[in-house]
């Protein structure tokens, strides 16, 4: 007969009961949770790793903005950018960022 394991759970359980579990079902849990915690770990870099890049061209769409206003910003140190010859491009964070640094929370109620 299979070794049977034994773990006392207190994190929210407020009866504190004890829970059974055979040996090689909890080693396949266990290998499960480390299997999880690496997708999660690949996920997490692909996401860092794929950053959105705006060109003037898309970064004008979605501030609905025009040629001169961008122009402004940029002159102004108010967005942010990266900048190659004559060739311009924004990052997401660059844009959170500028949108951050101009918002101004509601202050009227609901009636």
């Amino acid at each position: 007969m299979e070794k049977i394991f034994s773990m006392r759970r207190s994190y929210g359980n407020p009866q504190n009961q004890t829970v059974t579990v055979e040996v090689d079902k909890f080693n396949k849990l266990v290998e499960c949770v480390y299997a999880l915690a690496d997708e999660v770990r690949g996920m997490r870099s692909l996401c860092q790793s794929s950053t959105v890049i705006y060109t003037n061209k898309t970064i004008k769409e979605v501030l609905g903005i025009q040629d001169k206003l961008l122009k402004k910003y940029r002159d102004d140190g108010l967005l942010s950018f990266h900048q190659v010859g004559d060739k311009f491009w924004y990052t997401h964070d660059d844009v959170q960022q500028f949108l951050s640094k101009h918002y101004y929370p509601a202050f009227a109620t609901a009636s």
